[in-house]
């Protein structure tokens, strides 16, 4: 029974992967990897590195979260970070990453810790796994339908139906995409939606030449730390 168990694990896995091949042009790492991973940063913007020709998250933003994810205690076994893997929005070459596309690479991926590294990445994981619904007209800023003065969307909630993790990526998003729960995210803040956190974080890379600014995204990403994780989710 339990050779039967990992089997079938091991063919599940299997058949991920193959659905991931197509998208190695927006990650950061392989599809295996991918897989294992707890948390998965979304990058809108391309930085210099990337620019330059390089892969998703291989300049210093890159480096910096390998020893931030260390420090919040997403190391593996083998005293490296590996339990994080980035998506880039808008590689060279390719098409941007659709919001339905980032919903099913997040379905397959399935990871505990979604991060939005900058605006753009927070407006597409916004419009990946929730829905805008209109604020209340008095919080509505001029000429911006359904958004507060303090950047916050009213969203629905297209993930928090419990899901039978043996279906596909794609009908386990149908389903999810059937719920309406109604929860609120802002940039720079931290929200649940089903059964994962997602964390904003106010322009990673851009801090990262500033130390005022290093250190309020620092203090950000401090919320997906494991043990923060695991408190919530417990």
């Amino acid at each position: 029974m339990e050779r039967n168990n990992a089997e079938w694990i091991t063919g599940m896995l299997e058949a991920r992967a193959v659905e991931l091949e197509p998208y190695a042009a927006y990650l950061s790492c392989g599809a295996s990897r991918a897989l294992e991973s707890m948390v998965l940063v979304v990058k809108g913007k391309r930085g210099k590195a990337e620019e330059a020709g390089g892969a998703p998250l291989s300049g210093r933003d890159g480096a910096a979260l390998q020893s931030a994810f260390m420090r919040l205690g997403w190391e593996n076994t083998d005293g490296g970070a590996h339990n994080w893997c980035g998506v880039l929005l808008t590689p060279r070459g390719v098409a941007p990453l659709a919001a339905d596309t980032l919903r099913l690479l997040i379905e397959t991926i399935d990871p505990m810790v979604v991060v939005a590294l900058d605006g753009q990445a927070f407006q597409a994981v916004s419009s990946a796994l929730l829905s805008r619904q209109a604020v209340a007209a008095t919080q509505q800023p001029a000429g911006r339908t359904g958004q507060s003065a303090d950047g916050a969307w009213q969203l629905v909630d297209r993930t928090q139906k419990p899901v039978d993790r043996t279906q596909s990526p794609a009908d386990r998003t149908s389903v999810r995409a059937t719920t309406s729960q109604p929860i609120t995210w802002s940039p720079g803040k931290t929200t649940d939606a089903g059964g994962r956190l997602l964390v904003s974080v106010n322009g990673f890379e851009a801090a990262l030449g500033a130390e005022t600014d290093k250190q309020l995204v620092w203090k950000q990403l401090k919320q997906a730390s494991r043990a923060e994780v695991l408190k919530r989710f417990k």
